[in-house]
């Protein structure tokens, strides 16, 4: 007698190979998630990079116009003080600042505006043009008729700001920054 021995027809997956399509599938979605995430964040990146550089470029334009129809007393570095003339009378003066990653504006009073020696005293809270992510000098150049063999001098002021993705700058440049500067030509030669 002959046993017939029926062989059956395996239909679907093996435990081995369900496990294995999953390690796989499982990879390639950490793959993409990470990918995903990457962009996210440097997408996010990007934009607080320019609403800061929109920012700071208002502000340098709105103290650009201030300077040019002012006289600059004081400009050391980070801060310069200001007598503007198109604002008349005892309340022409401003003091601007870069401090803890923020461009600050304080108005003051005059003493003297009408002559050519005029000081000034700030008090009160100082206004924030731009509230997160800079950083900058001033550099002044003060203007000088020239007298006998000298050349005459036009003054300007040159703004340099160091734009940060993050609330402070710091140290060196790195990713992710950029640098705008404007120069203004004083108006009081």
């Amino acid at each position: 007698m002959q046993l017939k021995m029926r062989t059956k027809c395996k239909k679907g997956f093996s435990l081995m190979e369900a496990v294995v399509a999953l390690f796989i599938f499982s990879i390639i979605m950490l793959t993409v998630t990470y990918i995903f995430g990457s962009a996210t964040g440097a997408y996010r990146n990007a934009k607080v990079l320019q609403r800061n550089l929109e920012n700071a470029q208002h502000a340098m334009n709105q103290i650009g116009k201030t300077i040019r129809t002012s006289k600059v007393f004081t400009a050391s570095g980070s801060t310069i003080s200001v007598y503007d003339y198109s604002k008349g009378g005892n309340a022409g003066c401003l003091r601007y600042r870069f401090a803890s990653g923020k461009l600050l504006r304080q108005g003051g009073t005059a003493t003297d505006p009408e002559t050519d020696q005029v000081t000034c005293s700030y008090s009160g809270s100082e206004e924030e043009l731009v509230s997160n992510g800079v950083d900058g000098d001033f550099f002044v150049v003060q203007s000088d008729k020239g007298g006998g063999v000298n050349s005459p001098v036009v003054g300007r002021v040159t703004m340099s700001a160091r734009i940060c993705e993050s609330a402070t700058c710091s140290g060196a440049i790195f990713e992710g920054e950029t640098i705008i500067q404007t120069t203004v030509s004083l108006r009081n030669f």
